[in-house]
């Protein structure tokens, strides 16, 4: 039985510029750092010889994670930027406080924006869409008292 969401997690190439983005920019905060590597690690991901780094970031709020995984072994390929459009994985959802200000910060950072807010049709939420500097989708909502 599923009892909780721990975390999601997202390859980056450049490690540093993404913790600059997700801590930096947006506010979160490094809850753990862990260089892997070993017979365990090459068994679960069916790889030899994987060598990665992780940090887990957390938010003010909840228990989930997003973890950055670094790898040093093997080379990673890259993708095009994911499509909203396609099977699989293609964004994350952030709950903010004040979406005009994460707007703004994305904007300042050069981020990458789909649009600006928008209020959706019920009225509940204010809402856009970003990347991050790996080009991930970034859902970014501010829920609105009814």
């Amino acid at each position: 039985m599923i009892r909780s969401l721990r975390h999601f997690g997202l390859v980056v190439r450049d490690l540093e510029r993404a913790l600059t983005f997700y801590c930096d920019v947006l506010g979160l905060r490094v809850v753990r750092r862990m260089e892997e590597a070993g017979p365990f690690l090459d068994t679960i991901l069916a790889k030899p010889d994987v060598r990665v780094i992780t940090v887990k970031l957390g938010a003010e709020e909840g228990p989930t994670l997003l973890e950055l995984l670094h790898f040093e072994h093997p080379d990673i390929s890259v993708s095009e930027w994911p499509s909203l459009f396609c099977t699989g994985a293609t964004h994350f959802a952030i709950t903010v406080t004040d979406l005009a200000s994460v707007y703004g910060k994305l904007l300042d950072a050069g981020a990458s924006v789909l649009a600006a807010p928008k209020r959706s049709p019920d009225a509940r939420a204010f809402v856009c869409f970003g990347r991050d500097p790996e080009g991930n989708l970034i859902e970014f909502v501010e829920e609105l008292n009814p």
